[in-house]
Parts: structure tokens; sequence; C-alpha cells
């Protein structure tokens, strides 16, 4: 696990869901799972490393009443090897996405993820 500092400007849920990150640049589709959300963006776990400042599409699975997909674009702004390896053995990543256009309906849903997980902290805590 990474133990930089943490420079985030937006709070971060615990958010485990299933995503798709198809990069720009050749349309490869990378199919993931985050670790958590904010609105500025994401952390996922994927068996490939999508390279730093990658431009790229993000489909994220939401858990919500509306049942579509919240679709931005992103850029990735950090990737670090992790130490663990998935069931076949492959290399994971910790990878950082940052939004950049998180806007309307989405960056709603989002921050609606991000109450609701603030709340139940709260609630338990």
């Amino acid at each position: 696990m990474w133990e930089g500092s943490d420079r985030r400007n937006s709070v971060r849920a615990d958010f485990v869901t299933r995503i798709k990150i198809t990069k720009k640049s050749n349309n490869e589709d990378v199919f993931s799972v985050t670790k958590n959300i904010g609105t500025g963006g994401i952390c996922a776990v994927a068996n490939k490393d999508l390279g730093v400042f990658s431009e790229v599409t993000v489909e994220i699975g939401m858990k919500d009443d509306a049942y579509d997909p919240v679709i931005c674009s992103g850029r990735v702004a950090w990737v670090i090897k992790s130490p663990n390896k998935d069931k076949f053995g492959h290399d994971l990543y910790d990878i950082g996405i940052e939004f950049t256009n998180l806007t309307g309906k989405c960056l709603e849903r989002v921050k609606k993820i991000i109450e609701e997980w603030r709340l139940k902290a709260e609630s338990s805590g």
C-alpha cells in the first residue's frame, strides 16, 4: 500500500464497485474495481498499469436507484504496483484517476454516495 502524503482536495468515500476504464489512445478496455470515490476522482485496483497521464473514460457501476452507470472522462494521476496478485497470479496496480468532467447528474450521484457513506460512518462511530 502506498504511504505517501494525501493531497486530495475532496472527501473520499470507501466505495467498492465494478468499473470499466477505457484508454482513449487505443480504446483498450480494462475492467477494475474501485477502492474509493470522491468528486475529484477514484482509486481503483486493476491488473494493468494504464500509465500516468493517460486520458481515460471511466464507466462506474452505481448502487443507487438509477442503475445506469456514471460515465466521465479522467486522467491517470498515479499508478502504484501492489504487493498483491490477482487469483491468477497477475500483478495488480492501485490507480488514481482524476475526473476531468464530472458534472450534472453524474456529479450529484457521486455526491449522494459520499454523503451516504459519511452518514453511515458517523452513525457507526
